[in-house]
């Protein structure tokens, strides 16, 4: 009889492609559909590993046991799917297509406030080795079944895959003898530790992209960005529904925003402005852009924006000034302004966002109603809206964090709205005359 649950794998592989790199390592925590675990299987792979290592072939059998009947669970579960079905290609069977989870995907939703979501992100205690990371993943899974009802229908639909018989042979198992050394740190490393990768994300991004741009980041701390990872970081890019304008947006956003933390945190050393570089160029971004972020090292934005609070002018004529870790974004503009604006901001203590939400303190761009996808959601939501040379002025005054106006909802203007006459309904988008109103309505008071 089948079991029904999940399977939380974790793989060690010698690349990023599925067509020319291999696993070498696996492990598999096997749960029942609350994910508490029920078992735990792990084997390293291939003679290149240890003279008597079993191959995939081999106990392709026993694995598709551990699988059947399973969602196949970990941090970034879309890559070792993607690797386990080569595998079982390369073996003269197929994998059935079965329901993922990603954990670090399911994170968004369950560890908003994450920085980064690397398993010892969301894991801090996760121990190194394919063994450990499993378990910390069947551990993290666990945490998120129990706090909502959001996954709980998988185990149901992996229950009714069918899976072909494969024969199980005699090879056991193998384990590593020693635990793997953790991956070495690369020169960008210290940079990613707090880099916020998801404020560089666009509200319209499918859902993979938040992994895509951990595994992208994962790779540069490692030190590995070379252009044989970055094929493989493309190819499971667009496996895991990405189009090739999502990746360069992806792209043009990380390292960019990697070069502003560089020179915000006094770290532009020539070892890592070349660091920026070279990943500007292997990921297809412009250099010239992140040379001239990188330029501004020692230019004039650090004295002016970076010396920390000041008090607001006598004649301060902006309105609410703006207060540090406040999420502020840009649309339009040319494009060297807009990047010294942006190294501005964060030098001011400001959060640079690539999206707008209610939790947004104000867009900055040349229009007073832009009609992009930012400016149309900030109108929505009643977002301020500054020009370049306004932001500035906000910008060079920002204050401590500290009591502040909260970010209008719209369950807010909802409420305000049915208390004032006009008809609108208990969900879905407000009408635009209704923010209008609101907005008016607010100034007045």
């Amino acid at each position: 009889m089948v079991e029904v649950g999940f399977a939380v794998v974790s793989v060690r592989t010698t690349g990023l492609s599925v067509d020319s790199d291999r696993i070498v390592e696996i492990a598999v925590v096997s749960t029942d559909p609350r994910g508490r675990t029920s078992g735990e299987w792990t084997t390293i792979l291939d003679p290149d590993i240890s003279a008597d290592a079993p191959r995939f072939p081999d106990l392709a059998g026993e694995l598709a046991g551990l699988l059947a009947g399973r969602v196949i669970a970990g941090h970034q579960a879309a890559l070792g799917q993607r690797f386990l079905a080569a595998e079982f290609g390369r073996a003269r069977l197929a994998m059935p297509a079965v329901p993922i989870l990603c954990t670090c995907d399911a994170s968004r939703i369950h560890l908003p406030g994450l920085a980064r979501r690397r398993l010892r992100d969301c894991c801090p205690a996760v121990r190194s080795g394919v063994p450990a990371q499993a378990r910390a993943a069947a551990g993290l899974l666990r945490s998120f079944l129990a706090t909502g009802s959001a996954h709980r229908h998988l185990p149901a639909l992996a229950a009714a895959v069918p899976w072909p018989e494969i024969a199980r042979t005699r090879v056991r198992p193998r384990r590593r003898a020693v635990a793997a050394d953790p991956a070495p740190r690369g020169v960008l490393a210290a940079l990613l530790d707090d880099l916020p990768l998801g404020d560089t994300l666009s509200s319209d991004m499918p859902v993979a992209a938040g992994s895509y741009l951990e595994l992208v980041a994962q790779v540069t701390e490692e030190g590995a960005l070379g252009e044989a990872a970055v094929e493989g970081l493309v190819e499971h890019g667009r496996a895991v529904g990405l189009s090739r304008d999502d990746l360069d947006e992806l792209h043009r956003g990380f390292v960019p925003a990697l070069a502003r933390a560089a020179v915000v945190a006094g770290a532009a050393t020539a070892a890592v402005r070349q660091e920026l570089v070279d990943a500007a160029e292997v990921l297809g971004v412009p250099a010239g852009g992140v040379q001239a972020i990188l330029a501004e090292a020692g230019g004039d934005l650090i004295p002016a924006f970076g010396r920390g609070p000041r008090p607001l002018p006598h004649d301060w004529a902006y309105g609410e000034p703006l207060r540090a870790g406040q999420a502020v974004a840009f649309t339009g503009g040319e494009p060297y302004r807009r990047s010294r604006l942006e190294l501005a901001a964060e030098l001011a203590g400001l959060r640079v966002v690539n999206s707008v939400s209610a939790h947004t303190a104000v867009l900055v761009s040349g229009h007073s109603r832009p009609r992009s996808t930012k400016g149309l959601a900030a109108q929505r939501a009643g977002i301020r809206i500054v020009t370049p040379k306004v932001f500035e002025n906000l910008a060079g005054y920002v204050q401590p964090a500290g009591p502040a106006r909260q970010a209008v909802t719209a369950a807010t203007i909802r409420a305000w709205a049915n208390a004032h006459g006009h008809v609108v309904g208990p969900r879905g988008r407000l009408p635009h005359h209704v923010h209008e109103a609101f907005r008016t309505a607010n100034r007045r008071e």
